[in-house]
């Protein structure tokens, strides 16, 4: 669970008692946070510990956005990447895959400088996008987009 460190409402992470041994928590905003970790055993027993986290800075966000989610087959489809907050110079990694593939194709360069890429589905069928940010002090966002090819 989490908390600003001025709140007092507590907000859940992943699930309460949960087998997982680690949990992701992304901030939203710069400031305090207060974080709690609570254990339980067997026998019912739980042992709590709360710990604070500073987050500094601003936060890399991905406002990407695409041409277009529903195309004809051999139509370009173009990503442009937007990226807000963070700190610059920005990388940027492009990638497609159908759907029922479980391999991406990168377009273009990994970590290259271009703010868009396009590339051109030639089967009909559903389509994953998405675009990679990483920022100057190693940050990582990612966008995913959908798109239909008729």
């Amino acid at each position: 669970m989490y908390r600003t460190s001025d709140s007092s409402t507590w907000k859940t992470i992943g699930t309460k008692y949960g087998t997982a041994s680690t949990v992701k928590f992304t901030p939203s905003a710069a400031g305090n946070y207060d974080i709690l970790i609570s254990v339980k055993d067997s026998s019912g027993t739980v042992k709590s510990s709360v710990f604070t986290v500073t987050v500094t800075g601003t936060l890399l966000e991905n406002k990407s956005t695409i041409s277009s989610t529903s195309v004809s087959a051999n139509t370009a489809v173009t990503i442009t990447a937007v990226a807000k907050e963070g700190t610059a110079l920005y990388y940027y990694t492009y990638e497609y895959k159908k759907s029922t593939n479980s391999t991406w194709t990168t377009i273009g360069k990994r970590n290259n400088t271009n703010t868009s890429a396009s590339f051109t589905p030639t089967e009909k069928g559903e389509y994953n996008a998405r675009v990679y940010i990483k920022d100057a002090s190693g940050f990582v966002t990612v966008k995913n987009f959908n798109v239909t090819v008729k």
